[in-house]
């Protein structure tokens, strides 16, 4: 089935992050009909709901977050995780690469929990923050709207104060 039939009057659309230029973030624009205004849901469907993507589905997706991690270049694989379909004893379709755990020097997990605490602003958390915002800012814009008087714009760092308890 094709996805406009599945979302009709609306589109994908992606809104770029700023300090991680190649991190988009998915939203669902949504055109009101019989008027000229729109507005955005987050598209939680990922690859899915895009109509330029083609999804193989004995492949999977592609790890978008690989590319991340890899820039950070402060990781190394500590093993091979045995998949589902490994404790099944069923051969996963067509894929014989097995989930790699990754590490950090002094063997600290990769978690946002590490980074946040370490004052590290990852991708992710920028991805957070421009989220976030875009339905913020709609729903500023909203005329009657009551909003508490200190909306607060939402930065990565404000996410990453979040994630590390700050």
């Amino acid at each position: 089935m094709n996805i406009s039939e599945i979302y009709p009057s609306s589109n994908k659309i992606y809104i770029n992050c700023t300090l991680y230029p190649d991190v988009k973030v998915g939203m669902r624009q949504i055109n009101i009909r019989n008027s000229s205004q729109r507005f955005l849901l987050y598209d939680t469907a990922g690859p899915y709901t895009d109509c330029d993507i083609k999804v193989n589905m004995t492949e999977g997706i592609s790890s978008i977050r690989r590319d991340w991690i890899a820039r950070r270049n402060d990781t190394y694989p500590i093993c091979k995780a045995k998949t589902n379909s490994d404790t099944l004893g069923v051969k996963a379709l067509s894929r014989d690469d097995r989930v790699i755990l990754k590490g950090i020097a002094g063997g600290a997990p990769v978690t946002q929990l590490f980074y946040a605490k370490n004052g590290i602003i990852t991708p992710e958390m920028e991805y957070v923050a421009v989220r976030e915002n875009a339905l913020l800012e709609q729903a500023e814009a909203i005329p009657g709207l009551l909003l508490p008087t200190k909306t607060r714009k939402i930065t990565p760092e404000f996410v990453r104060e979040e994630v590390a308890c700050v």
